[in-house]
């Protein structure tokens, strides 16, 4: 009789350590399906286009679009997933500073690739020193009267569309079968 007890006290102890153990995992299962995911939207080759596009109206650039994405770099646009009341379903919304983050990494990455543009301009004009990104904002400043960051300021290229624009096309509901 003895045994018996002993066997259903295992028994009984074995079921109720399993049924915790179901218990926590359902329970955090459920408070991750509550908590925000993240979605990240590379924005590199569309301003890599477009900043290609704008250079190659400079005659005798020598930058190809590769150039222009290495000197890009990657940098992504971070979107935002909470949670509604309905089960699979999200909103979707852009994360704070996450545009304008991605604005500044075209800005920096433009700025690269005219910089290279600049070089390159010399170069097939017989310049055969030495030509650093301070030699070529002094000749910006010499020329221009202002920095390659103000020139192309002044230019007004869009990079990237408007933060309205990916808002229209990126924010509101998904649900899990349209992530």
């Amino acid at each position: 009789m003895q045994k018996k007890s002993a066997f259903t006290a295992i028994l009984l102890g074995i079921v109720l350590i399993m049924s915790a153990a179901i218990g926590l995992f359902v329970y955090s299962e459920y408070k991750a399906s509550k908590e925000p995911k993240f979605e990240y939207l590379s924005l590199s080759d569309e301003a890599s286009a477009r900043a290609y596009i704008w250079l190659n109206e400079i005659e005798d650039t020598g930058i190809s679009f590769e150039d222009v994405k290495m000197c890009m770099g990657e940098f992504n646009l971070e979107l935002v997933l909470t949670p509604t009341q309905v089960k699979g379903v999200y909103e979707r919304s852009l994360a704070d500073g996450s545009y304008e983050y991605a604005v500044s990494q075209a800005k920096v990455g433009m700025e690269k690739a005219y910089r290279m543009v600049v070089k390159n301009r010399l170069i097939a004009a017989g310049f055969s020193g030495e030509c650093t990104d301070e030699d070529i904002e002094s000749l910006m400043q010499k020329t221009f009267g202002v920095s390659v960051e103000e020139y192309l300021e002044r230019e007004e290229i869009t990079l990237l569309p408007t933060e309205e624009e990916l808002n229209e096309k990126y924010a509101g509901e998904v649900s899990n079968e349209d992530k």
